[in-house]
């Protein structure tokens, strides 16, 4: 199986910056998968990329021959290093190769400098008009919450209104409550003060009962005795009364009889009888 390289190693095998590799894949000279955000690259594909561009260098830095089968010269861009005109000796011209190798690889590091260059150029043309896209989002999200700010201090504002009248309210209706606590408390001091004379009275009271009792406890011991007197008193009156009773009734009976003699005529010998004492009188 191939194996499959980051973008940063496919940059550091082909000598690429990380823009440039990014370029190359977005053209499609590159080709690469996407896995979980990350490009994946192929290392057959860095390798034959890597082969077509020093065969492109190889081209480049190699020198053309002439129509007569000898060399053309080559020509140059200008550096500020001169060469000097080879000599025949193998050393002199080994060394006019190396440095003509040399420069080769300058002038291609050179192209791929402007490469890169154009390519951050079109990056920071993308980067400003993303800003300026970010930049015109961010004025209208300010704007947005600038108005559901006022929007917002204008909801405080009416509830904190609000909230003063309620607590103004409730202030006036604890005044009320506050003035009846008191005025019940006031009753309550009054009908305290009452009931604590009225028990101060009781007091008062219990103790001249109290007094009253020990004073009285010597007669209470005679009660006993005053009470079998009386009840024999009672018992002997009793008696009085039943015989005055008898004495009364007897009385009675004789008026009675008296009144029923009275109202005859009395002759012969029954008035002689009755007149018989008082005659001798």
């Amino acid at each position: 199986m191939d194996e499959l390289l980051t973008a940063k190693q496919a940059a550091k095998i082909l000598g690429y910056s990380d823009t440039r590799i990014r370029q190359r894949i977005k053209s499609g000279e590159l080709p690469a998968t996407k896995d979980g955000g990350s490009w994946r690259i192929s290392r057959a594909d860095v390798e034959d990329q890597q082969a077509k561009t020093e065969r492109s260098e190889t081209k480049r830095t190699s020198p053309k021959r002439n129509e007569g089968g000898g060399e053309a010269k080559r020509t140059e861009p200008q550096s500020s290093v001169d060469f000097a005109e080879p000599e025949r000796s193998g050393a002199s011209f080994a060394e006019t190769k190396r440095n003509e190798n040399e420069f080769g690889e300058l002038v291609s590091r050179i192209a791929r400098l402007d490469e890169d260059k154009q390519h951050l150029r079109d990056e920071l043309r993308d980067a400003r008009q993303s800003l300026s896209a970010r930049e015109e989002l961010s004025k209208a999200r300010i704007i947005d919450l600038e108005r559901e700010l006022t929007m917002r201090d204008s909801r405080t504002a009416d509830l904190q209104a609000k909230q003063d009248t309620e607590v103004s309210d409730l202030r006036g209706q604890i005044a009320v409550l506050e003035a009846k606590v008191r005025s019940t408390l006031e009753e309550r001091a009054e009908e305290n003060g009452q009931l604590a004379n009225r028990i101060a009275d009781l007091v008062a009271a219990h103790t001249e009962v109290q007094s009253r009792v020990v004073e009285l406890q010597p007669v209470a011991e005679q009660v006993p005795m005053l009470q079998a007197a009386v009840e024999e008193k009672d018992a002997t009156l009793s008696q009085r009364e039943q015989a005055l009773q008898d004495t009364e009734q007897e009385l009675g009976n004789m008026r009675q009889d008296i009144d029923a003699i009275a109202s005859r005529p009395v002759t012969g010998p029954v008035f002689r009888l009755l007149t018989k004492g008082r005659l001798r009188r």
